[in-house]
């Protein structure tokens, strides 16, 4: 049976479907959580961004005859959610304004909202941090982007600033919106979450309320989303992270909300539980009713599978308009990883000895293994596919071995070979 390699799982050296939940668990710690002090620190320069956005960005500016006012920025992204990969940090900075009357204002005065930020922040230098401001592609741009760099990381925050009307007010813990919040919202836009941005706070507070070990699992199915896609801009029309965010939690949620006191959680069963339904995206109808009633639904929930609400946007449908095919197909590739190849060595044409490994083993374990049953140095030891010598850092895998297959060990003038 011929096997697709997963890239997730390729890069990560180990087979993240078959792993058990402790070796998830390091490997989620060690590889994909961001150490402290960089956290600290680009919390400390985002911050700094919000607070010129808020203080220094509208000085004397006028919007239609009346001055703007800053009414609160909302850091959103992976950063407000608390799920920031190891090297991928991004940011969503909504600057809410005074000068939107409504979401229609919002749609026909962010142009010149987003001109007047880009203005003010093309001069701008923060202290241990710069910032490095992109270009947009798009005549009516949503959104203003730019990088963050911290000057003692080569990672780069990758930060959008997006002006929004602010329909809630002020957010406290356990906040319900009015349910006039969302009855404006369906008569101005009934579909396609074309004003989400609004609903920045409830979207962050619905992932950051999360405990930690949830964190962590989305952590790594971010990863294992990211790793698959990123060699391949081909593909359209993929869902957004915070989809895949959404479709971790409801799994939590199936498995019984077992929390980080809980020994039970395990995050292998859960991440795989991820894939499933992934897999099965044509029978998917995932929503939540924290913020709003079923009512507001009715339209969303008649439509074909997959559907996946925004639980803070009634006419956000993630289900809807994204390429899931592409992504069921990158599970499917992830689940179908074989167990294990079997390598039967033979020394001089004669049988030496047969092992038994996973495909994403590395060169060197087998080096070992081969040390460690017939006594032969590594330090001797060269294996070669045909012509081709393998590297020691290299996994099975990354030279296409997915089941018995020819090697050659050269030790000492002397040849092995790997049937």
């Amino acid at each position: 049976m011929f096997h697709h390699a997963c890239a997730a799982c390729s890069k990560a050296n180990m087979d993240l479907c078959k792993a058990k939940a402790k070796d998830l668990d390091i490997f989620i710690s060690e590889k994909l959580q961001p150490n402290e002090r960089f956290l600290s620190q680009m919390a400390t320069a985002v911050d700094s961004v919000c607070t010129f956005l808020k203080e220094n960005c509208f000085k004397e500016v006028q919007v239609k005859g009346s001055k703007v006012k800053v009414l609160k920025v909302v850091k959103g992204g992976s950063t407000g959610k608390g799920t920031t990969l190891k090297g991928r940090s991004d940011a969503d900075l909504v600057v809410f304004l005074s000068c939107f009357a409504d979401y229609r204002d919002q749609e026909d005065n962010r142009r010149e909202i987003i001109d007047e930020i880009r203005k003010k922040l093309e001069p701008y230098k923060g202290r241990g941090f710069t910032v490095t401001i992109e270009k947009s592609k798009w005549p009516n741009p949503r959104v203003l982007s730019f990088q963050l760099k911290l000057d003692n990381y080569e990672d780069v925050v990758e930060c959008d600033v997006l002006p929004a009307y602010d329909p809630l007010g002020q957010v406290t813990k356990d906040y319900r919106p009015d349910p006039r919040v969302y009855s404006n919202l369906l008569r101005t836009c009934p579909e396609g979450g074309g004003f989400s941005t609004c609903f920045t706070e409830l979207q962050r507070d619905f992932v950051k309320c999360r405990p930690t070990k949830v964190k962590s699992l989305i952590r790594l199915v971010k990863y294992w989303y990211k790793s698959y896609f990123e060699d391949k801009p081909e593909v359209k029309k993929l869902p957004p992270k915070y989809a895949l965010e959404l479709l971790t939690i409801r799994a939590w949620e199936e498995d019984g909300k077992k929390d980080d006191e809980n020994t039970k959680f395990n995050t292998a069963e859960l991440f795989r539980k991820v894939l499933e339904m992934v897999l099965n995206y044509r029978t998917l109808c995932v929503y939540w009713l924290k913020y709003y009633d079923i009512d507001f639904l009715e339209s969303q929930l008649s439509k074909r599978r997959p559907i996946i609400m925004d639980p803070a946007d009634p006419t956000g449908n993630f289900g809807e308009g994204y390429c899931w095919a592409e992504v069921a197909r990158a599970a499917e590739v992830c689940m179908s990883q074989p167990p294990s190849v079997e390598l039967v060595i033979t020394q001089d044409n004669q049988f030496l000895l047969s092992v038994s490994v996973s495909p994403y083993t590395k060169i060197q374990q087998v080096k070992e293994r081969i040390q460690l049953e017939r006594g032969i140095s590594i330090d001797t030891m060269s294996l070669f596919l045909g012509d081709q010598e393998l590297l020691s850092q290299c996994t099975l895998v990354q030279y296409g071995i997915f089941s018995s297959t020819m090697l050659k060990l050269k030790t000492q003038g002397s040849y092995c070979t790997l049937l």
